[in-house]
């Protein structure tokens, strides 16, 4: 009888002990990465996919002002550890002081050629008072800059009243690709300065193409609700839509083909496999596709990239983020939001307004294994936040040393740093997440 009693003390503490464990896990994971503050505290309370790692080892970030206002162009040089205020895009484009709508965003990844410039484009999508003509914005420009000379260059008008969304470049033919705010994909010459629409591939703005990835051919490949991919052929000229189909679940709630879902959410061209990996919006489905195989490629769904989940509506409804890039150590590094430990801060709010943390989960290339390093959170032990279920932000890229960058929303208390309140304090509603955004550094 008293080895009964023993031995069950000893299963109950090894239970207890591999609970915790376990628990720990799943539930108390924590990774910590360095932040770094933008100066000038210019509040801009946007960030959209706008960050880039150049061959220069200095990362190039465009942060926007969602309501109406000024998009910010920031250059971090790692050497110095310090982030430098570039440009004012309204005031570099002339759109300030106007009584017009401005330049509010960078709302595309930034592009870089062989010889190590920089493009990217503006865009308002919106974005303004509503006392303000919304046609009095002229529309988005290409711009260009040159780190060699620090030049900051208008490449001209993208097209009337539109602004860039996914974007891309063929360095070879030095074309950039862009989808614009009505859906339509358009082409720039670098070398001639001539923009060629080729027609519509979105139904609207709210379904735009928000990633395009350029294989090594040339070819871009951007998507279309729900689950297809369009193909800009850079032999002929013509965009072709695909007959396959991205990997998703059409089950996940809502069931809809509203932006938030079925379609590539981010994507990069991996020149290592000569593959373009990706993930896609309403599940984080991370997919491979290799556009070489058989006539129109082929696509392999490999995982799905969600972080373990407090909350059941969580579980069922999630909206995958930009923060995705491949690291030099072959693995995919991926920032999704995921719930809180509790949820108290979003009790009486609209599910969709919910505020929740960013974790960082791996998944390696090689061995086809996924890791949840944990919820993530900067020196001073402060959360990284953002939507949970609307559309978050997000954007990463990975340095010529292997270091990865991103850029978040961090709990702020500081009532003189705080630059919004998520829960889309634009659309009128407000939660009680104070938050400014911060460069995020993370060393593997």
């Amino acid at each position: 009888m008293k080895l009964k009693g023993i031995l069950i003390s000893i299963l109950t503490l090894t239970l207890l002990l591999y609970c915790q464990s376990f628990g720990a896990g799943l539930q108390d994971k924590k990774v910590v990465l360095r932040s770094v503050d933008f100066p000038g505290n210019h509040k801009e309370d946007g960030y959209w996919a706008a960050l880039h790692a150049g061959a220069d080892g200095k990362v190039y970030i465009g942060l926007n002002t969602e309501g109406g206002g000024h998009a910010h162009f920031y250059i971090y040089d790692p050497a110095k550890d310090e982030i430098r205020h570039r440009a004012d895009m309204a005031e570099f484009l002339g759109g300030y002081g106007k009584g017009i709508r401005t330049h509010a965003k960078i709302h595309s990844k930034f592009c870089e050629d062989k010889e190590g410039n920089i493009y990217f484009a503006t865009g308002n999508m919106g974005a303004g008072p509503d006392e303000v003509d919304p046609m009095s914005w002229e529309g988005g420009h290409w711009c260009k800059y040159d780190p060699k000379t620090d030049k900051l260059e208008d490449l001209g008008l993208v097209a009337p009243y539109r602004g860039i969304y996914g974007m891309t470049i063929d360095k070879d033919r030095n074309m950039l690709f862009g989808v614009c705010y009505g859906g339509h994909l358009l082409v720039h010459n670098i070398s001639t300065g001539q923009t060629t629409d080729k027609g519509r591939v979105n139904l609207s703005g709210r379904t735009a193409a928000r990633t395009l990835v350029c294989d090594d051919q040339g070819n871009a490949y951007g998507t279309f609700a729900p689950d297809r991919i369009f193909k800009y052929d850079s032999a002929t000229g013509r965009v072709i839509d695909l007959g396959i189909r991205l990997p998703s679940d059409p089950t996940i709630y809502p069931r809809t083909t509203h932006l938030v879902k079925r379609y590539m959410r981010a994507g990069v061209w991996d020149d290592v496999n000569k593959k373009i990996y990706g993930v896609e919006g309403g599940t984080s489905i991370l997919f491979e596709f290799d556009p070489k195989v058989g006539k129109e490629g082929q696509i392999r769904a490999l995982e799905r990239l969600l972080p373990y989940q407090h909350s059941k509506e969580v579980r069922r409804s999630h909206y995958a983020t930009l923060s995705f890039t491949i690291g030099l150590d072959r693995k995919v590094y991926y920032m999704p939001i995921g719930s809180m430990e509790s949820n108290d801060c979003n009790k009486g709010r609209n599910f969709f307004s919910w505020v929740g943390q960013a974790y960082l989960i791996t998944y390696d290339l090689e061995t086809g294994q996924k890791e949840i390093l944990g919820r993530v959170f900067v020196e001073d032990g402060t959360r990284v936040i953002g939507w949970l279920n609307g559309p978050p932000s997000g954007g990463a890229a990975t340095g010529t040393d292997g270091t990865i960058y991103f850029c978040g929303f961090v709990k702020e208390s500081n009532p003189e740093l705080i630059s919004t309140y998520l829960g889309f304090e634009y659309w009128g509603q407000v939660t009680n997440m104070p938050a400014r955004l911060r460069l995020l550094i993370y060393k593997p």
